[in-house]
């Protein structure tokens, strides 16, 4: 019989490890950290911030199926739009007042947004292009020249001062390209100065599925490739076979696009895409079914990427309203719960100049991301899962007598553990209540261990610093 040394698991900057044989996983990172920050003070874990509601609940139960913040150059003219279907009609709201600000458009189809020259469009693919002039929705003439805008354009991005719409449904592979805006007028014309371009219908990437801008080059998304044009040549010799299911799947940051599809999250500068979900949560992503990454959004407040699924399966458990959040300096990992889906995410610069991440949940609320202690009145549940633990002798068994855990501003949190990876198995360890708590006189018996943290809490952020085992604990060379 052998006594180990003393170990001390503190450090959890690595975040989320999942992909990975247990005796690869570094001792930095865990197996599951639910509604925990890993980089919030970096090597501890800290439950995460919750969400605060914008105005009022606008619809019950339904999507949100566009957001957008509107604001002009100036900063007088602002609003926070969001659409949302009542069953008959989509309608746009005016978040903040709470009331509608556009009626009637085609019921339950996604409705896209871009500001420019003062001007905000709307499209949805089906409805006549409609614009918001800071102080009424117009459908003819105007910034982008509504007469002659394509109009069953779904998606619009502005690059070199003119205006880009795809996702026309006769014309799945066409991009349209107005001409350069009118210093003067303040408008686009889609009759002097346009043109378009096919990208590659034989490429077998499917139709037009978004489109985003990187410095240089807009990015065309399509269901099985991407492509790239930098105002005047579309590279059509540059074939890149990762595809971005719809507009809502990719977002750009700190000029960089990061998208995710069925194979993992990616992030491109405009060449050939970097994957960056590998050993950490391509499991989780490739456990979403097709149907749901219809749904699937990205968001950024430029540190972060947040991807919300609707369904995925973790280990053997499935969870539902799922949120990753990737921190793009330290290229970790988070894994959020929310009692509602994110449906769509917009940046939103409120009366006071304050600027947020906001987005649309499917019970027809906007929401503040990290703002508060509640999700919205709802308490936050937040559990750690360590990866397994050998301490170095895989087949001899151990026993551990004492194990300390030290925590901050946890006032009664569960810990448990297991010897297996079955859900059934967890077995009660005691309850933190302290600061500093040593559970001595046991004898936890195994050749390999998880251990299991978890707690509600509506009243602030919980912080786990270490999990401690003092010198002692037995290795037996047997595993009877």
């Amino acid at each position: 019989m052998k006594e180990l040394k003393a170990i001390s698991y503190n450090n959890w900057k690595d975040g989320t490890y999942q992909d990975i044989a247990e005796s690869l996983a570094p001792d930095s990172s865990f197996k599951l950290g639910l509604n925990l920050d890993s980089d919030y003070i970096l090597g501890w874990l800290v439950s995460r911030l919750g969400t605060t509601i914008v105005g009022s609940q606008l619809v019950n139960a339904k999507p949100i199926l566009g957001l957008h913040n509107f604001r002009d150059s100036v900063g007088s003219g602002s609003k926070l739009f969001a659409v949302i279907s009542d069953g008959s009609y989509s309608d746009i709201y005016d978040v903040v007042a709470g009331t509608k600000s556009l009626e009637n458009d085609t019921k339950d189809l996604d409705t896209f947004f871009l500001t420019y020259l003062d001007s905000c469009l709307r499209l949805n693919g089906t409805d006549q292009p409609k614009a918001w002039t800071g102080s009424a929705w117009v459908d003819t003439a105007g910034t982008f020249d509504l007469d002659n805008l394509p109009q069953t354009a779904k998606y619009a991005i502005e690059f070199k001062d003119r205006v880009y719409v795809a996702g026309m449904s006769a014309n799945p592979d066409r991009v349209d390209i107005s001409g350069i805006a009118n210093s003067t007028t303040r408008a686009v014309s889609w009759t002097v100065g346009n043109r378009f371009i096919l990208f590659e219908q034989e490429d077998g990437g499917g139709g037009i599925t978004g489109l985003w801008k990187v410095p240089g080059y807009v990015i065309v998304g399509k269901k099985r490739t991407i492509k790239r044009y930098d105002g005047s040549s579309a590279y059509p010799e540059d074939m890149v076979n990762q595809g971005i299911p719809s507009q809502k799947a990719g977002v750009v940051a700190q000029g960089i696009l990061f998208f995710v599809n069925e194979n993992g999250m990616w992030a491109t500068e405009g060449g050939d895409p970097k994957k960056i979900s590998d050993l950490k949560v391509d499991r989780l992503i490739k456990s979403c079914s097709a149907a749901n990454f219809a749904n699937v959004s990205l968001g950024t407040d430029e540190t972060h990427i947040y991807c919300s699924f609707a369904s995925v399966t973790i280990g053997s458990e499935t969870y539902t309203n799922i949120v990753l959040k990737y921190n793009i300096l330290q290229n970790t990992f988070d894994i959020r719960k929310y009692p509602t889906l994110h449906r769509t995410y917009a940046k939103y610069v409120d009366s006071s100049g304050d600027v947020f991440l906001v987005f649309g949940d499917d019970n027809g609320q906007v929401m503040k991301l990290n703002v508060g202690n509640t999700d919205n009145n709802v308490p936050i549940t937040w559990s750690l899962e360590t990866q397994t633990l050998y301490f170095g002798f895989r087949l001899f068994l151990k026993s551990i007598s004492q194990i300390g855990f030290i925590t901050e501003n946890i006032l009664k949190a569960s810990v448990m553990w297991r010897t297996s990876s079955n859900v059934e198995d967890w077995k009660q360890l005691g309850t933190i209540d302290n600061e500093e708590v040593m559970f001595d006189d046991k004898d936890l018996r195994g050749t390999k261990f998880e251990f299991k943290i978890t707690d509600t809490t509506t009243t602030g952020r919980e912080i786990i610093k270490s999990i401690e085992l003092p010198e002692g604990t037995k290795v037996f060379e047997s595993t009877k």
